[in-house]
């Protein structure tokens, strides 16, 4: 049987980290299926926020980077004509695309596909974009997209690749016309080994807290500070991401700035990917308020490292309180977030280690499970053996 051939559209990839979870996703998915399928990816030749291309890369051709074939796009080129004669020149059988909204690396891919001249199928993953919280940013500009694509009917013969039932809800919200057989659930595979080097050294009336995402509305830091306002007990604060909106940044900083002198809060920029686990077994707790996850891969690489989390409740994982190993939260209850963080700031090294062993056994368990791989692999090769259902969340 001939190998499927499948050829990706993302917005940024590796060597790129700083678009965060999409990458590391994209990333485990082809580690998981490059045996069997042959895949080819199309991205831009430079990292989020960043103009300098990637060095040791050749922009506007094919490239061999980890054994994976990329063609990075240089500014300027990635364009409706030159995308066109791309997907023109390369053999497929399935175009898969890591976005709904991006222009260049999803929409014009979308449109240069005709059926019976490459490819049999579509697949779009939309990665979070229409959970309401996402959709309220910039809400006028995808609400007429989205009507749009209806009207012309861009995606009524995709495959959609959603991660959770969730996420699956949200785009039944947006697109309520798709037949059920068009939605396929994967949830996205965590990757990554579990660490036992940990920092256990949390000490009662100390806390240290870790940020680490996309500075970013989306990503809600300036709530994060908000609740460190009336925190007892000596608390730092380390913020790690890039920096993708700059005028939301300013905001946050006045927080920085106005909080009390025991709290210490502090920006230390982005960490590159083969950093993040050993950053996170520096502290004792990740502090996550989003508006919204598809997966959260930040979540699972802090419980990979035995950092307990406490995160809003818009995203998969659930249950983390029951496995002990930290709290998902809604987010118009901040005093119950007050409350759970000042008992971080109270808690005594035994409990705090006995939290970090949960979390070690809890990514154990619940990441990269067989069923997850099957579900992932049944995206492209449906013939294989159909996997169990899928969960509904994490936990």
């Amino acid at each position: 049987m001939q190998r499927k051939r499948i050829l990706v559209f993302v917005s940024y990839y590796l060597p790129g980290y700083k678009a965060g979870g999409p990458v590391r996703a994209l990333a485990n998915m082809i580690e998981c299926i490059g045996s069997e399928c042959d895949i080819k990816i199309v991205t831009r030749d430079h990292d989020l926020k960043e103009r300098k291309p990637y060095s040791g890369v050749q922009p506007g051709q094919w490239n061999k980077v980890g054994g994976q074939d990329i063609f990075y796009c240089p500014p300027g080129m990635p364009g409706l004509l030159a995308i066109a004669r791309l997907i023109k020149e390369t053999p497929y059988d399935i175009l898969y695309l890591n976005s709904f909204f991006d222009p260049l690396m999803s929409i014009f891919p979308l449109l240069c596909s005709i059926p019976g001249q490459g490819s049999s199928q579509v697949v779009v993953a939309p990665h979070g974009e229409f959970s309401h919280n996402a959709l309220r940013l910039k809400a006028l500009k995808k609400t007429l997209y989205i009507q749009a694509a209806k009207l012309a009917g861009f995606y009524n013969d995709v495959t959609w690749h959603t991660s959770t039932e969730y996420e699956a809800k949200d785009l039944r919200n947006a697109f309520p016309r798709t037949k059920d057989s068009n939605i396929k659930i994967a949830r996205n595979l965590a990757g990554g080994a579990i660490s036992c080097s940990r920092n256990d050294k949390k000490r009662q009336g100390e806390l240290k807290i870790i940020f680490l995402s996309r500075i970013s509305r989306m990503k809600n830091l300036a709530y994060a500070l908000d609740l460190l306002r009336t925190a007892s007990g000596n608390v730092r604060f380390d913020i790690y991401g890039p920096l993708e909106d700059s005028a939301y940044f300013e905001h946050c900083r006045s927080i920085m700035e106005a909080l009390p002198p025991n709290v210490e809060a502090n920006y230390l920029g982005a960490t590159n990917a083969d950093k993040v686990v050993p950053t996170f077994m520096e502290y004792d707790l990740l502090l996550l308020p989003t508006l919204g996850e598809n997966f959260c891969h930040v979540i699972a690489e802090a419980l990979s490292a035995g950092c307990p989390v406490l995160v809003s409740d818009e995203t998969p994982w659930r249950n983390l309180a029951d496995h002990g190993v930290g709290w998902e939260l809604p987010l118009a209850q901040p005093e119950l977030w007050k409350e759970k963080l000042q008992y971080m700031v109270d808690m005594g090294w035994e409990e705090h280690h006995a939290m970090s062993k949960s979390a070690l056994e809890f990514f154990k368990n619940h990441c990269n499970d067989r069923n997850a791989i099957e579900q992932n692999l049944n995206l492209f090769l449906p013939s294989r053996t159909e996997a169990l259902p899928p969960p509904s969340s994490v936990g």
